[in-house]
């Protein structure tokens, strides 16, 4: 049976936008948990059904011969001076204090930007540069696809996040849209033991 697929990389608000205008068919959202209540109050008033896929605290993708790299947390501390490592389109993690407690510059203050569209290019870079770091979601096959990178723990609280699955109620999902919605669960059900739940 022939098809035509089309995916597109788009931050979180332009991917509920083209839901809404009927741009996009099915769309993968990230946010902030303190976002969850804005992008709820959005799906109500637009009657878009939503799918929570996973949640997950962010994790530090640092290359594994850099010092950080023999620790099990990293703190905020331990990435002043380091360079970040960001996706072009994104904006810096502004869920991270510009001070630490105890009045010492944190993380925002201390950290030099390059700003990066291409994903193997945004690896490369933490592999091979000296002091540049990347924040993600936790990859379980990281290991074995990205070798020469590890993924360390972030000592914070305010790093969990949320991807759902979203679509027009008045949509019906084809064929291959549900079979992609059920390779997506166990991928997420097998290999990060997460729980999935439809409203």
């Amino acid at each position: 049976q022939a098809f035509d697929i089309k995916c597109e990389e788009a931050v979180s608000s332009t991917s509920v936008q083209n839901i809404i205008k009927a741009q996009a068919n099915v769309a993968i959202v990230r946010f902030h948990e303190s976002e969850m209540l804005s992008y709820m109050k959005i799906f109500r008033e637009h009657d878009i059904v939503y799918t929570k896929i996973w949640e997950y605290d962010y994790v530090v993708r640092i290359a594994a011969t850099d010092p950080l790299a023999n620790k099990e947390v990293l703190e905020p501390k331990d990435l002043k001076g380091y360079n970040e490592v960001i996706h072009a389109h994104r904006t810096a993690n502004m869920f991270l204090p510009d001070h630490e407690s105890s009045g010492a510059i944190g993380y925002h203050k201390s950290i030099n930007r390059i700003y990066v569209n291409d994903r193997s290019n945004q690896l490369n870079i933490v592999r091979s540069v000296p002091k540049t770091f990347m924040w993600g979601a936790p990859d379980t096959s990281l290991f074995d696809v990205d070798e020469g990178l590890v993924q360390k723990p972030f000592d914070h609280e305010s790093l969990h996040y949320h991807e759902w699955l979203i679509h027009r109620r008045n949509y019906q999902l084809t064929d291959l849209e549900c079979r992609f919605m059920e390779i997506l669960e166990g991928i997420v059900t097998n290999k990060c033991c997460l729980k999935r739940d439809r409203f």
